[in-house]
Parts: structure tokens; sequence; C-alpha cells
């Protein structure tokens, strides 16, 4: 499967990790400077230092042959529009966003986003 991350704090970190461990073909797409710089020493040539909302970037790190796209920043905002731009640009059949604010939830749903990942609603659950 190829999967495009955006983001690589902590959890798009230890999600590329996981989807390399399995046989994954993995991008990444960080757009600060340093946590790229750092990405790209434990992952290589897959991180791509830039903004994941940019339909050029989205094209360039393979978005038209994407399986799933995961965006995983701390900004709700940034989230929907990587979802959007990637699922409406290129057709990527599953987007998938990590929402900080629960309220969120189902304007992403709304949306487009296949998959709206509420860490608080996560952690209430169990």
């Amino acid at each position: 499967m190829y999967v495009i991350v955006i983001g690589c704090g902590k959890i798009g970190y230890h999600l590329t990790r996981a989807l390399l461990a399995s046989g994954n073909e993995v991008v990444v797409i960080e757009r600060d400077a340093h946590r790229a710089e750092t990405a790209t020493e434990e992952f290589g040539s897959i991180v791509v230092a830039s903004d994941g909302t940019e339909p050029t970037v989205l094209s360039e790190a393979g978005a038209k042959r994407c399986d799933v796209l995961i965006s995983t920043t701390g900004q709700d905002a940034t989230n929907l529009v990587a979802c959007q731009v990637a699922k409406w640009s290129f057709d990527v059949a599953r987007v998938i966003a990590v929402v900080t604010d629960p309220d969120h939830v189902p304007l992403f749903k709304t949306l487009g986003v296949d998959v709206a990942v509420s860490t608080t609603e996560l952690i209430l659950s169990h």
C-alpha cells in the first residue's frame, strides 16, 4: 500500500515507523524544517520538507497513486485541508485525519474525510 503521512510529530513519526515495518511504501511531508531534518535522519529520502496542503507538493509526493493519506499535524485546519486536497484534487481513495477538537469530527466527515480520529474521544472511550 502507498501511504502519504502529513506531519512527523509524535503521532506521524510512530505511525510512519509502523507503516514501514508492515511493508508499506510511505512518503512523509513535514512543514517544520527542524522536524523534517530529524525525520530524514531516521527515515531517509522518504521525507519531504514542505507543506502537505499544497497541491504541487502532494502531486510530487505521488498523491495520484496514493492509496491512503493520513494527516497527523496538531492543527485541525491543516489536517482538514490536506485531506480535502487529496480527496478532491487527486481522488485519493481513503483520507484519514487526526482531530484535536472532538467537536470538529462531524464537520470533517461532512466535508469528505473518511476517518476523523479524535485523540480526546479515543482516550475517553477507554
